[in-house]
C-alpha cells in the first residue's frame, strides 16, 4: 500500500521537471462595453501594454500547459465631454493569475486566464476656463480573461516555449474594481465603477 502511494506522489515529478519561464508582453488597445465610462469619455477605447511572466507547472504535447504568472498593465485615454470637459484617465494594474494555454492548431494559441489585482487609477478633468481637478483611487479587484494568439514566427510552445514567437492577439477580459471614490482639490467627484468587460487586441511577444 505504501508503494502505491508513494507511486501516485511520484508521477506527476516527469512533467514538474520541465518547469518553465515564460515571458510574455502585449501592446495594443483595450475597449470598454462598460456604460459608466460614457460619464467621463467620448469613446471607451485606450491604449494598453502588458508584461507577464508566467511559470509552467504542468505541459503535455497533447493537452496544453497549466501554470501561474504575474503581469503589469498599464495605459490610458483621453476624451472630451460635455462638449467642453477634457479628461484623462490613466490604469495600472499589478496582478497574479493562472493561466492555461493550449495550442489548437499550427500557430493557433487558445488560452484563459483570472486571479486577482490591485489597480492605480488617476482622473484628470480641465474645463474650459483651464482648471484642472485631478484624482487618484488605488484598490483591490480581479481580472479574468480568454484568449486566442496567431503567432507569425511560432515558438516551441509545447512543452516548454523557450523561443521567439510574434503574432497578434485577441482576448475578452472582464476587470471588477472597487468603486473609486474621486475627489480633487477638496471637491468630491463622485464615485464611478469600472468594472466591466471589455476586448484587448494587440501585438503579442512571447519567449
Amino acid at each position: 500500500m505504501k508503494s502505491f502511494i508513494l507511486l501516485i506522489l511520484l508521477l506527476p515529478l516527469p512533467a514538474m521537471a520541465d518547469n518553465d519561464w515564460r515571458f510574455t508582453a502585449r501592446g495594443g488597445h483595450h475597449y470598454y462595453l462598460d456604460g459608466a465610462y460614457d460619464l467621463v469619455f467620448d469613446v471607451p477605447l485606450r491604449g494598453a501594454g502588458e508584461f507577464g511572466l508566467d511559470w509552467v507547472l504542468w505541459s503535455s504535447t497533447t493537452a496544453g500547459s497549466l501554470g501561474i504568472g504575474v503581469a503589469y498593465e498599464g495605459g490610458g485615454m483621453t476624451g472630451v465631454v460635455h462638449q467642453n470637459l477634457a479628461t484623462n484617465w490613466t490604469v495600472q494594474s499589478l496582478r497574479a493569475h493562472a493561466i492555461y494555454r493550449w495550442q489548437a492548431v499550427g500557430p493557433l494559441v487558445l488560452f484563459g486566464r483570472v486571479g486577482p489585482a490591485l489597480h492605480w487609477t488617476a482622473l484628470a478633468l480641465e474645463g474650459f476656463d483651464g482648471r484642472v481637478l485631478e484624482a487618484e483611487g488605488r484598490g483591490w479587484g480581479a481580472h479574468g480573461g480568454l484568449g486566442v494568439d496567431y503567432l507569425f514566427i511560432e515558438p516551441e510552445l509545447m512543452p516548454h516555449g523557450d523561443q521567439l514567437g510574434f503574432g497578434v492577439s485577441l482576448e475578452a477580459t472582464y476587470a471588477q474594481f472597487g468603486d473609486l471614490d474621486l475627489e480633487a482639490g477638496g471637491t468630491r467627484l463622485g464615485a464611478i465603477d469600472p468594472s466591466g468587460p471589455g476586448w484587448l487586441f494587440g501585438l503579442v511577444l512571447t519567449w
